[in-house]
């Protein structure tokens, strides 16, 4: 009978230390998005954006605005006891013309990269489907670290090489001169705007410029009720709004997707791309796991020519086991005691704690484009198993599979796979061969 017992009370004890590992987690989720994604550097990366005219590349600014999810209204009882706020608190939307702009949108900012010949587009321009002699494009999404400013090159390299294409940079939120970096809710008042760039769907705004002033939650439900033709709720409780950006500020797995999918539908309700233009989704390491988890989405897939990911991993919970698991024995130097604690890390603690997935491994068999996977074989960050694998699955799920390539580069590192010989030709060679 009392093996039962302390069964029992060993089995309410480990559970209760699971709780409160997944709720100690939860609540310090944001640290471990501090720990992943870096936009902070290099230094400067989040103030300052070259512009690709200076590197001899044509380009047009863009602005694109990305809703966040409705607030949670809350309200505060005078027992100091929080309650959910009946409807008529509910912040309503403000019924505006279509270019007006949320304070509570993100903004995300970078630049269209045209081939070199002809004029450059102006950004007052109206677009009525893909610019003349653009007859491909490409959503290029970047890795961690850094911002758009620093790919220019990488355009430049593309369109030397690829006829033909235009290519698509835009910093994720949190990222160069996009919303979402720190400040009070994620703005940040940036001291270098894009030059000269008038952008389409800010109301005239021109980028970089200051803000109108952003009023409290309550009032703006309260002031947009009132021009609705509502009466003004009166609660005898004190109103306020829990947002996501309330509780974290800057580059999150949700935030980066719903980015991602802002991008590719700014790009089609533009003009800019009309249905059945070729449109390849690229994404390099960090910018590998948005693009399947973007290219995965039936309805993206109808528009999507062609997916190609670069250095990226399989999942973030393998990522920790390549970060982290080498300190630890490092750490700790005797395998009899590390080997037990690397365990009881990876199979008990991992999955309780770690609140960010990014599995692309998994993701990756459901997607029905073609994937070109290119590879660094001397990867210093990720490695290189990570993309072999992603290959070995790419489509695996899908009737009928879909074409796959891989390319290989043996002297290949992370941050360098573009100079590398034969690099162009693999991209241009998968292009053409989905476009045939």
């Amino acid at each position: 009978m009392w093996l039962l017992w302390l069964v029992a009370y060993t089995s309410v004890a480990l559970g209760c230390i699971a709780l409160a590992l997944i709720k100690l987690a939860h609540s310090y989720r944001h640290l471990q998005n501090r720990v992943l994604y870096l936009p902070q550097l290099p230094a400067g990366s989040t103030t300052s954006l070259d512009d690709p005219a200076n590197f001899g590349v044509n380009r047009e600014w863009i602005e694109i605005p990305v809703p966040t999810p409705p607030p949670r209204p809350v309200m505060t009882s005078d027992d100091s006891e929080s309650v959910a706020a009946p409807d008529c608190c509910a912040r309503h939307p403000t019924r505006v013309g279509v270019e007006e702009i949320s304070p509570d949108t993100t903004l995300l900012r970078g630049f269209i990269s045209f081939p070199s010949a002809g004029p450059a587009p102006t950004s007052s321009s109206h677009h009525e489907g893909s610019r003349p002699g653009s007859a491909k494009w490409l959503l290029y999404l970047h890795g961690n670290a850094g911002n758009v400013g620093h790919r220019i090159p990488v355009a430049k390299l593309f369109h030397q090489h690829i006829a033909d294409l235009t290519v698509v940079m835009v910093d994720y939120r949190g990222y160069g001169l996009s919303d979402g970096g720190g400040g009070p809710k994620g703005r940040r008042q940036l001291t270098t705007p894009f030059p000269n760039a008038a952008m389409s769907r800010t109301g005239g705004r021109r980028l970089g410029s200051p803000r109108p002033p952003r009023e409290s939650q309550a009032g703006a439900g309260a002031r947009q009720m009132a021009a609705a033709g509502g009466a003004t709720p009166s609660c005898s409780s004190s109103a306020s709004m829990i947002t996501p950006d309330d509780e974290e500020v800057g580059p999150t797995e949700q935030g980066l997707r719903q980015d991602a999918q802002a991008i590719l539908d700014f790009l089609f309700d533009s003009g800019r791309i009309v249905e059945g233009t070729p449109l390849f989704v690229m994404g390099t390491s960090l910018g590998g796991a948005v693009a399947a988890q973007l290219a995965a989405v039936p309805r993206n897939a109808r528009r999507i020519t062609g997916l190609v990911l670069e250095n990226s991993w399989t999942t973030i919970s393998d990522m920790t086991d390549v970060v982290f698991e080498p300190k630890v024995r490092s750490y700790l130097r005797r395998p009899w005691i590390a080997n037990p604690v690397v365990g009881w890390l990876r199979h008990v603690i991992k999955p309780l704690v770690l609140m960010i997935q990014w599995d692309t491994v998994g993701t990756l068999p459901h997607v029905t484009v073609p994937c070109l996977v290119l590879v660094g074989g001397k990867d210093e960050i990720i490695p290189p198993s990570h993309s072999r694998r992603l290959f070995e699955v790419a489509g695996s799920a899908a009737v009928p599979t879909p074409m796959k390539r891989m390319k290989e580069f043996d002297k290949g590192g992370h941050n360098n796979l573009a100079l590398e010989d034969g690099y162009c030709d693999a991209l241009r060679a998968f292009i053409d061969e989905c476009m045939r």
